[in-house]
């Protein structure tokens, strides 16, 4: 590569060279072209101008070529060479055997001994041991070829949910190692009603290197009659089709198995198990042989996929009796008697919570409603020209100090002072500035204060929101415990968990518990109901528009707004609107009141304001950014191997 570089300076230094004394020439013979000194020196001035400008960039030119002839040949080095080192750098095992000593308890104790062949420099080798369908792999050891355990910083190990990783570091060239890895086994048997079984992958699968040769012997603790043992192998290639339809070079790779003379040694072998196949061995025994324990079978029989449902049926189990215990309202007496008058003293936004157990937007507009019959607010009519068409809006005009009166309830105060935050008199549009957020303000106050007269054992929005908050810690926590200690192919983990919180927010919704009172009270304001929605049409016709709004709020709170309006006769003219309604009309001829048209309005009205509500407590769009059979590999064990 020297040779090449110095080469290239040499043609750049000759060539420069002779261009410098091609230019000298061309100046002379310029200087014998011309008769007169003057002309002769401009003449030469100009020539050696363009020689030297001509030279210069002959010059750069090839400079530019000679740095890309540079670069073709050190990319071709580089590469050439990397190549040649991988092409040098590789590994493979030479040999697996697996001496498996299954004991009396149902563990069994696996010792791999690993024959590794290093061509070239490498230093260090992984082994992952699989703990599918097990219950638990301990006392990991390493021994080197010598019989010595491998210590301290020539061996980690790290004991995760879905395996262990055994890592061995060393430093070897071109050289055949061997380690022997052990390690017990808790739950790897299998157990049926007429015989028992292990079922192993014997070698790890997650592997890009071949194996020259494996061998595998599963002992029993005691002798048993040959004709009663099952045995099989699979590697992913005997077990899809017979021998007789393999190529010879598929044959050289299957595997053989035999049960030895010492009638309790299964015994399974090949050669040339390829890059990623497995080496899973079936060893089958009659029942007593093995004396598993009553952990073991339950846990071989749920296999363990079914213990994290219990989570979701014991929360269940538990929730239903507390809910029998603490949640459900006290049994009383039905009464369907007819109510003319709402329960004692309660407004409608508490008659809402104590139906439904939560505030809506219309609930709200119920009590602006309610809170102007009542003279704290006056509601104008407006209309805005917009374009072509007239846009109508509404304003809220403040009639009375309301900040110490003791006529009003804390939750009513607090709704008319964010109303009337910026002035006594609001438009209605203005409040979709952010006045949406303030229903869950307006309902935990609502849900005190029924707690302060005795109708609920806690507020509802408190118990609500309890268990809101513990159903999204359960399905957070299901999602991490899948994603960090176990493997995310074990989705039935999130599953039990996000099962546990949907049966919280289920729970949720009937765990707010009323008192005996409450329960009375709650059957009362259903008979007052009835009496808006079916009360007979003949005995409302003589009523007046006050009649009609009295009880107007209290019908919205339960839906029944127009039910409760087609109870009237609404075919005569009443002379005045409302005091607390302003209408707006341009034409004198339309100035007389229409109680059935005040009845649209006023339902306009309390739709305005819900619509208002529900988009002011919507994030929009754009905004702050803050927010059959056996097959291989189907048993336990496996894992992985890799070299570095």
């Amino acid at each position: 590569m020297f040779l090449g570089i110095n080469s290239l300076f040499l043609i750049f230094d000759s060539s420069s060279m002779s261009k410098k004394i091609q230019c000298k020439k061309a100046g002379k013979r310029a200087q014998f072209r011309t008769s007169s000194k003057f002309r002769q020196k401009v003449f030469q001035h100009k020539r050696q101008i363009v020689g030297q400008n001509n030279c210069g960039f002959t010059v750069a030119k090839k400079a530019v070529v000679c740095v890309a002839v540079l670069g073709v040949i050190s990319a071709a080095f580089f590469v050439f060479g990397n190549l040649a080192r991988a092409q040098e750098k590789s590994w493979h095992f030479e040999k697996w055997f697996v001496d498996i000593q299954i004991n009396q308890d149902s563990t069994f104790l696996v010792r791999e001994t690993q024959a590794v062949n290093f061509q070239g420099n490498y230093h260090w080798l992984q082994r992952d041991i699989a703990k599918k369908d097990l219950r638990q792999v301990s006392n990991v050891k390493v021994f080197d070829e010598a019989g010595r355990q491998l210590t301290g910083d020539e061996i980690e190990i790290k004991n995760q949910s879905n395996q262990t990783s055994v890592k061995i570091n060393f430093n070897v060239t071109d050289a055949t190692k061997t380690w022997t890895f052990e390690y017990l086994v808790h739950g790897g048997l299998r157990f049926f009603k007429d015989h028992d079984e292990l079922y192993w992958n014997a070698v790890s699968s997650a592997r890009d290197v071949v194996i020259d040769e494996v061998e595998v012997l599963a002992r029993l603790p005691q002798p048993i009659n040959s004709n009663q043992v099952k045995q099989n192998v699979f590697t992913g290639l005997n077990s899809l089709m017979p021998k007789e339809f393999l190529s010879p070079e598929m044959v050289a790779g299957l595997v053989n198995y035999e049960f030895l003379p010492d009638k309790q040694t299964f015994r399974y072998w090949g050669e040339q198990i390829g890059p990623g196949a497995e080496f899973t061995i079936l060893a089958g025994w009659p029942k007593g042989v093995i004396k598993p324990s009553l952990v073991e079978k339950y846990l071989f029989f749920t296999n363990r996929f079914w213990l994290w449902f219990l989570i979701p049926l014991g929360v269940f189990i538990w929730l239903l009796g507390f809910w029998r215990h603490q949640g459900r309202d006290p049994k009383i007496r039905r009464s369907s008697i007819v109510q003319y008058e709402p329960p004692i003293d309660l407004r409608p936004a508490e008659i809402a919570v104590l139906w439904q157990q939560h505030l809506r937007p219309k609930d709200l507009s119920a009590m602006l409603i309610d809170l102007a019959c009542r003279g704290y607010l006056k509601i104008q009519e407006i209309i805005q020209p917009e374009r072509f068409l007239n846009k109508k809006d509404y304003f809220l005009i403040k009639q009375r100090d309301f900040e110490t009166d003791k006529n009003l309830k804390e939750f009513e105060r607090y709704f008319l002072s964010r109303i009337f935050m910026i002035g006594d008199k609001v438009p209605i549009s203005y409040l979709r500035n952010g006045f949406g957020y303030q229903l869950r303000i307006i309902e935990r106050k609502v849900g005190l204060s029924l707690v302060s007269v005795g109708l609920f054992r806690n507020s509802p929005d408190f118990v609500r929101k309890t268990y809101l908050i513990s159903a999204s810690v359960l399905a957070t926590t299901g999602y991490i415990l899948a994603r960090y200690l176990f493997s995310l192919s074990e989705i039935y983990v999130i599953i039990a968990f996000w099962l546990t919180a949907i049966i919280l927010v289920i729970f949720s919704r009937v765990m707010p518990a009323k008192t005996e009172q409450g329960a009375k009270i709650y059957w009362q304001a259903l008979g007052f109901r009835e009496y808006l929605q079916v009360a007979e049409k003949l005995r409302l016709q003589n009523l007046t528009i006050e009649d009609f709004t009295k009880f107007l709020a209290y019908a919205m709170v339960f839906g029944i707004e127009k039910q409760w309006g087609n109870r009237f006769d609404f075919s005569e003219k009443q002379s005045q609107p409302p005091d607390w309604y302003v209408m707006h009309s341009t034409n004198p001829l339309l100035n007389s009141f229409d109680m059935g048209v005040f009845s649209q309005q006023i339902t306009d009205v309390a739709h305005n304001f819900s619509q208002i509500l529900q988009s002011a407590g919507r994030a929009g769009g754009g905004g702050s950014g803050f927010g059959g059979g056996g097959g291989a590999g189907g048993g336990g064990g496996g894992g992985g191997s890799s070299a570095g």
